[in-house]
């Protein structure tokens, strides 16, 4: 009895599994190289795909890709409930990885999407993502949706919130509170949100004729080390800011932390507002002012709009924002509120 797995194939021909599978199922696009190799593979094995595998090939029809950064994080986690939630009432299934921001990995995940011919993606492209490899998977005819994040050069559905006015928001009650010296830590430059969040800063700091000094806006770029590291260069300025707007919960979180283990008080010292609503926010002392997304419903809209543009593949494309809400809380307000 043949006991060859699509590992053997893939070890044997001294390619990826995805691969194997793209020959297996006639994808094109494949090397011609590459292809001959996994044949010779497949004929010096005597490999047979299983009934299994074969099952499930069949039944991928009914199943959408759907890749975030982290399905760990609290906002992409409420995104794939309110998706699963949509996708169960329509009998579809999702297929959900977690890329981390990494190009090698989300092409690994995007081979393995094509070779198995999904119905559909949503995809929240990492960063530097190359627009031609989005092409290439929706040559073969198979839609895509960008969720959160735009991708210059490449046309496609997108949902995602308000970015700009968010963010815009969340500065103008720091502002109306009267706090003048405000800084920011931003995102990733090289991801729309962080852009656009840092333009709804700019935006209402010049709104209110507040001049912006350099150092004030500081780059964490979405992630806990370099959040910390962006908060510590702020406390070393010889004018320390009153207010800060912090993009994201994950930053939020570090420079939290850093507030804890510096002994600053919120919002005698420093006033904080944060971009996405933490579960515990209200719960915290003092309760954090944050701007919250709609994560749900962005996860149902995202699979509405695909779903449409796999009945519909030749309709307009649609750009859809979703409005945030700010929560204002105690970590914001001046001593005179």
């Amino acid at each position: 009895m043949n006991k060859s797995t699509i590992s053997d194939v893939a070890r044997e021909a001294d390619v990826s599994k995805s691969t194997v599978s793209r020959v297996i199922n006639d994808v094109p696009n494949v090397d011609p190289e590459l292809r001959e190799r996994v044949l010779v593979a497949i004929d010096k094995l005597d490999y047979q795909p299983s009934r299994a595998a074969r099952t499930l090939k069949k039944d991928l029809k009914d199943v959408v890709g759907f890749l975030v950064p982290s399905i760990s994080d609290t906002i992409f986690g409420d995104v794939m409930q309110g998706a699963e939630d949509y996708a169960y009432e329509k009998q579809m299934g999702i297929l959900p990885y977690s890329t981390a921001d990494d190009l090698e990995r989300q092409q690994r995940y995007l081979d393995g999407f094509l070779a198995e011919r999904v119905a559909g993606l949503v995809v929240v492209p990492a960063p530097q993502t190359d627009p031609q490899v989005l092409h290439t998977i929706q040559a073969q005819g198979i839609p895509i949706v960008l969720l959160d994040r735009k991708l210059t050069g490449f046309e496609a559905d997108y949902i995602g919130s308000d970015n700009i006015q968010g963010a815009h928001d969340a500065v103008t009650h720091l502002i109306e509170e009267g706090y003048t010296r405000i800084a920011t830590i931003a995102g990733s430059q090289q991801v729309s949100t962080g852009v656009d969040r840092l333009t709804g800063y700019r935006t209402a700091m010049a709104e209110h004729n507040l001049t912006i000094q350099p150092d004030w806006i500081q780059f964490g770029n979405f992630n806990k080390q370099d959040s910390y590291q962006a908060f510590q260069n702020l406390l070393q300025l010889d004018k320390i800011p009153e207010a800060i707007f912090i993009a994201n919960d994950a930053m939020t979180i570090s420079v939290l932390r850093a507030v804890r283990d510096l002994g600053i008080c919120i919002p005698d010292d420093l006033a904080i507002a944060g971009f996405d609503e933490l579960l515990i926010a209200d719960l915290l002392t003092p309760a954090l002012t944050t701007i919250e997304q709609a994560a749900e419903s962005l996860g149902q809209e995202a699979l509405q709009l695909l779903f449409d543009r796999i009945q519909y593949p030749n309709r307009p494309t649609r750009i859809v924002q979703i409005p945030t809400k700010i929560n204002i809380r105690e970590s914001s307000l001046s001593k005179s509120s």
